[in-house]
């Protein structure tokens, strides 16, 4: 823990070419750091995996979802998610088992990566 504020510092030299000239604009920046909790991180990560897959689902299910979304009808989304995550997540043992009951298929990392992939792609005319 004690290298971590120098290699940080090294590395957005190296890699951004940033001179981080305080602690908290560099590896404290992220309020995680400062009291240890490393263990948060591979959970965001997993919660992206779940919650692409689950929406992957959910407009499969609702008619004209992205046109709701896109007039602001984000209550259609709600129900859904309500009814079908929200209220079965306490009856399952697992996030495994509740995105499997859902969507008939376990947590399934290359539906983030064509997210990830198609987002970015577009983002950056890649």
């Amino acid at each position: 823990v004690a290298d971590v504020p120098a290699l940080w510092n090294a590395k957005m030299k190296e890699y951004l070419g940033l001179d981080v000239t305080e602690d908290r604009l560099g590896c404290l920046q992220d309020i995680h750091w400062s009291f240890g909790a490393f263990g948060y991180f591979p959970t965001y990560s997993l919660g992206s995996i779940y919650a692409v897959q689950i929406f992957t689902h959910a407009r499969e299910q609702i008619p004209n979802l992205e046109e709701h979304l896109a007039k602001g009808e984000f209550h259609v989304l709600k129900e859904w998610l309500n009814k079908n995550v929200h209220e079965q997540g306490s009856l399952r043992e697992s996030g495994d088992e509740l995105v499997f009951d859902l969507t008939g298929k376990y947590l399934d990392s290359s539906l983030y990566v064509k997210y990830l992939t198609e987002k970015y792609t577009t983002i950056y005319n890649l």
